[in-house]
């Protein structure tokens, strides 16, 4: 005769097996929604004006005519990336688009590891961070170069190739183009590469381009 008592509960077995399943999938979940809402905390923290200028003003000192402020700043494994722009805004035709400011300045500071080997400071600038005019201008095809030169500057109390190219930027269809001015350095520094990509468009976009870049200063 048969012991039924010895005989496994195959029931009560699978139900087991798939509370675990159900924990761990809910552990999952719980985790992503977490990431996810630190990433979109910190994607919004990214683009708080007060704090993306005291980014900036922690990397570099700078003087932007008529005023600035912060319209993007990270600080991500020791890395710093910040923009700040003018409060003067140019004109556009379009009463539905946000007018663009007449200058942004793009800082970085990087640690050089074995990921970011260094660069020679005396190799010309290639602007790996964005590929258009500024930050918040990222068309290449709406800036048009007409003259590009480098000079020897001193950024970050260093000597310096500093990239400067003049043009035209085109805001969009129904508007002339506009003079643009772009001055990009880089200059390793205390194990850190310091990156500066200056972009001024308007009427007085070449004097304001040089008197913003003279102002610089980097932080220690």
């Amino acid at each position: 005769m048969t012991d039924s008592s010895q005989t496994p509960n195959s029931s009560s077995y699978s139900v087991s097996i798939w509370e675990a399943i159900a924990i761990f999938a809910g552990a999952i979940f719980l985790v992503a929604v977490g990431v996810a809402g630190l990433g979109l905390k910190t994607l919004n923290n990214a683009f708080d004006s007060e704090r993306a200028e005291a980014i900036a003003q922690s990397l570099i000192e700078y003087n932007i005519p008529g005023g600035s402020e912060g319209t993007f700043g990270t600080n991500l494994g020791g890395a710093k990336v910040a923009v700040v722009a003018s409060t003067r805004k140019l004109p556009v035709l379009q009463p539905e688009v946000l007018p663009p400011s007449e200058i942004e300045l793009f800082i970085a500071r990087i640690p050089i590891n074995e990921v970011t080997s260094p660069v020679d400071s005396e190799e010309e600038f290639n602007n790996e961070f964005f590929p258009g005019f500024s930050f918040s201008s990222q068309v290449e095809a709406a800036f048009k170069p007409l003259t590009s030169r480098t000079e020897n500057r001193d950024f970050c109390g260093v000597p310096t190739q500093v990239t400067i190219q003049e043009g035209s930027l085109i805001l969009s269809d129904q508007t002339l183009p506009i003079p643009a001015v772009q001055y990009q350095a880089k200059a390793i520094k205390n194990a850190e590469r310091n990156v500066v990509v200056l972009s001024a468009a308007g009427r007085n976009a070449k004097e304001n381009a040089a008197k913003v870049f003279a102002s610089l200063k980097c932080q220690p």
